[in-house]
């Protein structure tokens, strides 16, 4: 707790060496990818992937998701949303950031859409190779 209280403390003062060093001490992923994210600190985002590597499904999705996206990594974002039965994003993400993995999404979203009985639904969401117009840049 002590770690925790003199992290919020620095933060108080800008001491953001300080903040990274307590808040590595107690171990707040979130709090040091905020950190890394707002001083622009590549590095401390590369740490923190690598500390994904080596702790498989203990950081939050949405930690991981950013990481990987903060370092260009598309295709470990796209593994991570379908992982995490996110089809209509991992579409929609795929079709701004991936464009070749379109398709792909795009059958993943139908078949989930119809193993959940919402076959009108899934008929309404374009494909790229019935819609090509829809998917162009």
């Amino acid at each position: 707790m002590k770690w925790k209280a003199l992290g919020d403390r620095a933060f108080g003062v800008w001491r953001f060496d300080l903040v990274k060093e307590a808040f590595d001490k107690v171990g707040d992923m979130s709090l040091l990818m905020l950190l890394s994210l707002a001083v622009g600190n590549r590095d401390g985002v590369m740490h923190l992937e690598y500390m994904m590597s080596m702790t498989d499904n203990l950081f939050p999705n949405n930690l991981a998701f950013v990481t990987f996206f903060q370092l260009g990594h598309t295709q470990v974002c796209v593994d991570l949303l379908m992982k995490t039965n996110c089809a209509p994003e991992v579409a929609l993400f795929t079709h701004t950031y991936a464009p070749s993995l379109v398709p792909k999404a795009v059958d993943t979203w139908h078949t989930e859409l119809q193993r959940w009985n919402k076959s009108k639904i899934a008929t309404s969401i374009g494909h790229p190779s019935e819609h090509a117009a829809l998917f162009e840049a």
